[in-house]
């Protein structure tokens, strides 16, 4: 028996256009009929139960219309969304923290070295996108499935290849789906560790300083953390994050006025062209956690009206991708320019203290993460419940065993946090495990495996280019993971370390603050 997650927002997804299309799977003369599906709903989550009886022996065109009749009705198009509104979901995704750590990976990087690396970088990871949702779109329409996340078009493009890439189909599935589920983990890291360093920053600064220290900062977080984790309505989740999108705008331009402000060109000499070699892959690991939103593109086509105006070299995902890339630049490079060496883990903690509309937006924006974790979690929850739900819960066990996975992720969470207490190596390791593998190796991968180019010269030359791109994201994973790990290391071995905090005005003795922030 196969367990198959499926939020209730998915269940009623539409087939895509493509879907309509009169190509489908080979023609069998006798179709199985479709397997007894038993459904399970609690709180936000659906169990399709799937009873495949010797699963493995099944030819691969049984295997694929069985899928195809377990897909759920189509939607009525009125619940579809509009260009616009996938443009501002698909830009207001990117909205999270691993944006504010780009000025320190260009400290990382260099000045020079940066500016050149990081539209290669977005310009792979784009490429990439459209490659997952070329073969999404192909296989739906190929074996006339309906909507196919992330993880379902990597199974069904093995499912469709050769009978070596068949045996691996649910396996590989499987590695998509826990990939995703540390990237989500990661980006919950990523809000506390954003939480409690401005929190920390700001109430020392304004009180002058206190004898909390910054693990003790990290435990007084975790009681407005638990608070909002228990929302499980995804649409005020959607509200929620929808003000925190606009929020985190309207500080972006705050901070680009400070980081602009009495720039002078002796600072563009002044600053390394390229930096430390041992330091370079962080810039990757920050930078590929920073463009991390592939799984969403998937989402994002399938739920809209007109779904072939997301693709194409003046489509939604390429407008809306530079725009997001030249924000994010912009914010990266003079971040970097205007604070130099003194450029802290997050670009928050270098707004000057004594300025009200600096201190506005920090508590603006720790607000806007803050309220932005439970849509975070949403992910990891759906993964863990089906593992303790049984058919015999009644509805009250079902949410109060929710309510215990959320308080123990909370608490992970946490765990995690205190001991790596520097935002920018937690997002960088995360981004080199994680995000190369999603972003850089597996849609290549899929890709070719879908569409199987042909033995000519262009074939070989799309051999070549996947081989290419999979070799970079490979190079990211081993040299970021390895780097971020060593870094990590020495924050552990030191936990506990005496510093000045500047807080414009004045500078504060603290303890257990930033350690290893550079």
């Amino acid at each position: 028996m196969e367990m198959t997650i499926i939020p209730d927002e998915v269940t009623s997804k539409p087939p895509s256009k493509a879907s309509h299309s009169n190509s489908g799977p080979p023609s069998l003369s006798s179709p199985p009929p479709p397997p007894t599906r038993r459904r399970r709903t609690y709180g936000s989550i659906s169990i399709m139960s799937l009873d495949l009886m010797d699963e493995q022996e099944l030819p691969i065109q049984k295997k694929l219309m069985t899928a195809a009749a377990a897909q759920p009705p189509p939607e009525d198009t009125e619940c579809l969304t509009s260009d616009f509104s996938t443009f501002i979901n698909l830009f207001k995704s990117y909205l999270g923290t691993g944006y504010l750590c780009l000025p320190q990976a260009f400290k990382f990087a260099g000045l020079w070295f940066g500016s050149v690396a990081f539209p290669i970088i977005v310009f792979v990871c784009v490429h990439c996108l459209h490659l997952l949702l070329q073969s999404s779109r192909e296989l739906s329409r190929r074996y006339k499935f309906g909507a196919l996340n992330y993880e379902e078009t990597a199974q069904v493009a093995f499912l469709s290849g050769s009978p070596i890439t068949r045996k691996m189909a649910t396996a590989f599935s499987f590695t998509v789906r826990v990939f995703l589920v540390i990237m989500q983990l990661g980006l919950c890291c990523a809000f506390y560790q954003f939480v409690v360093s401005n929190l920390f920053q700001f109430v020392e600064c304004q009180t002058g300083g206190t004898e909390i220290t910054y693990l003790g900062y990290n435990g007084i977080v975790i009681i407005p953390m638990l608070a909002v984790t228990f929302i499980k309505d995804l649409k005020t989740i959607s509200y929620i994050s929808l003000v925190s999108a606009v929020t985190q705008l309207i500080s972006i331009g705050v901070i680009l006025f400070f980081c602009t402000a009495d720039i002078g060109s002796r600072q563009l000499y002044s600053l390394p062209a390229i930096g430390d070699v041992d330091q370079i892959p962080l810039f990757f690991g920050i930078t590929f956690f920073s463009f991390e939103g592939i799984g969403l593109v998937i989402l994002l086509d399938n739920k809209m009206k007109h779904p072939e105006n997301l693709g194409g070299t003046t489509g939604i995902l390429n407008v809306g991708m530079s725009l997001i890339a030249l924000v994010f630049f912009a914010l990266a490079f003079y971040g970097y320019l205007h604070y130099g060496a003194q450029t802290a883990e997050s670009i928050t903690l270098n707004l000057p203290m004594s300025s009200k509309l600096a201190r506005m937006v920090i508590v603006c924006m720790t607000v806007a993460v803050l309220l932005s974790f439970p849509l975070q979690l949403y992910v990891p929850v759906q993964v863990l419940m089906p593992f303790i739900v049984l058919e015999s819960d009644t509805e009250r066990n079902v949410t109060l065993k929710e309510y215990f996975i959320r308080c123990i992720l909370v608490f992970s969470i946490f765990s995690l946090c205190a001991g790596i207490p520097n935002i920018s190596i937690f997002i960088s390791f995360v981004g080199a495990v994680s995000s190369s593998v999603l972003s850089f190796i597996f849609p290549p991968l899929i890709h070719v495996i879908t569409f199987k180019p042909p033995d000519n010269c262009k074939g070989k030359l799309v051999i070549f280019k996947t081989v290419l791109i999979m070799t970079f994201g490979v190079l990211g994973f081993i040299t970021g993971t390895y780097t971020s790990l060593i870094r990590i290391s020495a924050i552990i071995k030191k936990p506990e370390a005496w510093g000045m905090l500047d807080c414009g005005y004045h500078s504060i003795q603290t303890r257990n603050s930033f350690p290893f922030s550079s």
